[in-house]
């Protein structure tokens, strides 16, 4: 296997050499340890955050999602990954090499975990539509119908506009702005209501059979 060389890999790989090995030790026991393996991103984020500082942590996370999400799910590419990674860095000077050597052992520990695994499959998921949904409203207004003359109101129209928020895998946010009728907020409404219902039916019958499940957005609320 031969992985790309990069400045911002290279860059992330020395970073990770020079994070301590007891911290990182840290973050594997904290996932071996932890019951609930059921993170979101951003609480996987802060767990590593509490054990390792600052930019290390970011490093770290944004790793170990990578490679995870770049590997089979059973790891049998796992040694011959790192031995690829281990190659970009024999070009760099001595000391690069030989931390990583000893970080590596506690890096392909933590990508192993099963939280690991749970959080960079909820991304994957997620990262499968290639649109994503940011903000809605809707604006209604009621535009006046003059007389020929425009002296005089003979009536007016009452419309309402549906302006969505959303981004692309590039992340490039588009504002659409629709026009949409009373039927079509009706409907709307139906679907919204129907989408919410089977959520929490989804959430609930997995809870029920006790497997750990994410919902995208926040948990729905039960009647």
């Amino acid at each position: 296997m031969k992985l790309r060389e990069s400045d911002d890999r290279k860059r992330d790989l020395r970073a990770l050499a020079q994070i301590a090995p007891d911290l990182l030790v840290g973050v594997r026991d904290c996932f071996s340890n932890s019951n609930n393996f059921t993170f979101s991103t951003a609480e996987l984020s802060s767990k590593v955050g509490e054990i390792i500082d600052g930019d290390s942590a970011r490093v770290l996370v944004r790793f170990v999602l990578g490679v995870r999400g770049n590997l089979s799910d059973d790891l049998s590419d796992l040694d011959e990954y790192f031995d690829a990674l281990e190659e970009i860095l024999k070009s760099d000077e001595d000391e690069y090499l030989a931390k990583w050597t000893i970080n590596a052992p506690h890096l392909k520990e933590i990508v192993s975990s099963k939280v690991a695994y749970f959080v960079s499959k909820c991304s994957e998921l997620y990262f499968l539509n290639s649109k994503h949904f940011h903000s809605v409203k809707i604006i209604t207004e009621s535009r006046p119908i003059f007389d020929e003359r425009a002296s005089a109101i003979l009536g007016s129209i009452i419309k309402n506009d549906l302006y969505m928020e959303i981004s692309d895998d590039s992340e490039q946010e588009r504002l659409l702005n629709v026009a949409v009728g009373v039927d079509d907020l009706l409907a709307l409404r139906e679907q919204i209501d129907r989408a919410l219902a089977k959520t929490q039916v989804l959430t609930r019958l997995a809870r029920e059979q006790g497997k750990p499940v994410r919902v995208y957005g926040g948990e729905p609320e039960n009647d």
